[in-house]
């Protein structure tokens, strides 16, 4: 039996996760990045928990690529990381919407051999009769855009991992 069968889910946004580093670093002054590249380098991280999930498949991409972090620092919150990164005390994987929240002195690159995306979704219990919940769902379906700025409303279920 599909354990999901119960859930609905709609994929609000991916982002790409990319290094941040401190502008005087540098490897930021590169024009390609590898994994390769970053093994002496310093790494603070967003704590195992609650990233329990993030935390390891990050993990296991860097080592899949040939890369062990050396993790410094563990922190709590992105802005932590943005902050630490700032001072050049080490370099750390963020998402790519940092960018409108990075602090000044921090640039952010994509490493050409790592590809890693987090989905932020909505999910809900299917057939739920509470009214609020389904104006809830078509609210945030209604804001959901395509890259053209259509609305692409409750996506197909095929499109959902769940399934």
């Amino acid at each position: 039996p599909d354990r999901y069968a119960s859930v609905g889910r709609l994929d609000v946004e991916v982002n790409r996760v990319v290094l941040a580093l401190q502008k005087q670093n540098p490897l930021a002054k590169r024009r390609r990045l590898v994994l390769s590249d970053l093994r002496d380098e310093a790494f603070v991280l967003l704590s195992r928990t609650p990233n329990e999930y993030y935390h390891r498949e990050l993990q296991a991409r860097c080592e899949r690529g040939g890369m062990s972090m050396r993790v410094l620092q563990e922190v709590h919150k992105e802005s932590s990381l943005l902050s630490l990164v700032s001072t050049g005390m080490a370099i750390g994987w963020v998402l790519a919407a940092a960018e409108q929240r990075r602090p000044v002195g921090v640039v952010l690159r994509r490493v050409d051999d790592f590809c890693m995306n987090m989905t932020l979704a909505l999910i809900w219990r299917k057939g739920s009769r509470l009214p609020a919940v389904a104006r809830f769902i078509e609210t945030v379906a209604a804001e959901v855009k395509t890259g053209d700025g259509s609305s692409v409303g409750l996506l197909p279920e095929k499109r959902s991992f769940l399934k």
